[in-house]
């Protein structure tokens, strides 16, 4: 038999800065935020000054929509002149959010102190909001002139709808797309294969990767389903099909992809 727990397709793509928000813990007077996605490099971000606000500090991105993140680039301040060293962040942390108030730390890491672009790479992650956080950087201060985010973005499962071959009452397709990891779709006892569960995307989209996560609970016959062979169709009408990928995956809990 076959089952899912959810089920993620993506829109191949870099965050762009014009879906994006910034606010910051700290900011001087000129030096706001939003300067990090401004696509000016000669504008910046940076902690206040006057009076001085200790690190730890951190600077929210809201990326306007959920994406499957990979990693975060940042560019120190490009002026030049007394004080433009100031800010340069050396240490720090990387959180994410799905809504902005529950947060994960994904990444750490320690950066040089020059104005060279930097990054910072991580397990991919779906993620609405980022957070850097300076926990150490030149002067005592945070600062920086561009922040991007590597991913690609994650169709809203609220879009879609979800129908199956066959499935287990208490089990439906719909439980692939519902943002809860304990619940899942799986197929009835004994079924006849092949199997399949389809997704209404709810419009057409330029489509690069989907993610399978398993049955994530724990009780007896919890590998029962978990899929190990497979075929990914594509279809504009819901009638007529293109196969674009077919591949192997281990028999294991852990999240799987496959790419077209």
């Amino acid at each position: 038999n076959a089952q899912f727990d959810n089920i993620n397709v993506a829109v191949f793509s870099w965050v762009p800065h014009s879906k994006m928000a910034a606010a910051a813990t700290s900011s001087q007077a000129g030096y706001e935020p939003f300067k990090v996605i401004d696509d000016n490099t000669a504008s910046l971000w940076c902690t206040q000054w006057e009076p001085p606000t200790p690190l730890p500090q951190s600077i929210t991105l809201n990326l306007g929509g959920t994406y499957r993140i990979s990693k975060l680039w940042y560019l120190p301040r490009q002026d030049s002149g007394t004080g433009s060293s100031n800010g340069i962040i050396t240490s720090c942390k990387i959180y994410t959010s799905i809504d902005g108030n529950n947060w994960t730390q994904i990444a750490s890491g320690n950066w040089t102190n020059d104005k060279t672009e930097k990054s910072i790479g991580f397990t991919p992650v779906n993620a609405s909001y980022v957070k850097l956080e300076a926990t150490a950087g030149y002067g005592g201060y945070a600062s920086a002139a561009e922040i991007n985010i590597n991913g690609v973005e994650v169709l809203s499962h609220s879009g879609m709808t979800a129908a199956a071959t066959d499935y287990q009452a208490g089990y439906e397709p719909s439980k692939a797309i519902d943002d809860i990891a304990a619940s899942f779709w799986r197929t009835s006892v004994n079924p006849i294969v092949p199997l399949s569960i389809t997704l209404n995307l709810g419009s057409t989209y330029r489509i690069s990767k989907l993610w399978y996560l398993p049955r994530q609970d724990g009780v007896g016959g919890d590998a029962n389903g978990i899929i190990t062979g497979f075929k990914i169709y594509t279809s504009f009408d819901g009638i007529n099909w293109t196969q674009t990928a077919s591949g192997n995956w281990a028999n294991d809990k852990a999240e799987k992809s496959v790419e077209f």
